[in-house]
């Protein structure tokens, strides 16, 4: 995504909360766009979880970990392209109009674009996916969360609006589609720990609201 120079807030450092819920979404951008190289792997492999070892994400972020030793690059690649590039109709759905309503390019992804223009942001040129496309809603999130270059973290209150409207209506929907998909292995993984942490970002959000 494109940012507009939109002062929102005064820029400050970001909390060790936030930095983290930032990370998060632009893991999930990454593995959502593209398949993950073997850096990013590697990455995933070495990275302990945090958190109460019995909770949801701890879990899935250990699985994810697991996941990613138990692969390369050319595998997952291929699992990739069957999943969500394959001639047709994929097997797994990445976009939120689908989710939601069942068609692709329907009412959710008009509301999108009017949001993203009232936040100065829209698709970078040269991108070929709707904006509904789950990487590029977390990108989105990432962006409200941490800021950019001329543009400050947007406030608690806007990122809350935004997961609520075009995230939390659909995200489960998507989980759980992949996590059940039997061709999906890594990705699987990759399901399984979108649900947990936009359950925390979801549950979060209803606290402070």
């Amino acid at each position: 995504m494109r940012a507009a120079a939109l002062e929102r807030t005064e820029v400050t450092a970001l909390s060790p909360e936030d930095a983290g819920r930032a990370d998060f979404y632009a893991l999930l951008a990454a593995l959502y766009f593209a398949p993950p190289n073997g850096e990013l792997l590697s990455l995933l492999a070495a990275t302990a979880p945090a958190g109460e070892p019995d909770s949801p994400l701890y879990m899935a972020w250990e699985a994810l970990g697991e996941a990613a030793r138990e692969t390369d690059p050319e595998r997952v690649a291929d699992e990739f392209a069957r999943l969500f590039a394959g001639p047709g109709r994929p097997p797994v759905m990445v976009y939120g109009s689908h989710h939601r309503t069942g068609f692709l390019m329907d009412t959710p992804l008009v509301e999108l674009r009017e949001h993203l223009a009232e936040l100065g942001l829209g698709r970078k040129e040269g991108v070929g996916e709707s904006e509904d496309h789950m990487a590029g809603l977390c990108d989105v999130m990432r962006l409200l969360i941490a800021g950019a270059e001329g543009i400050a973290p947007a406030t608690l209150e806007q990122q809350q609006e935004f997961f609520n409207r075009h995230i939390g209506p659909w995200y489960r929907s998507l989980a759980r589609e992949l996590t059940a998909c039997d061709e999906a292995d890594f990705y699987r993984r990759v399901g399984r720990f979108t649900e947990a942490f936009l359950d925390v970002e979801a549950s979060s959000f209803n606290i402070g609201s």
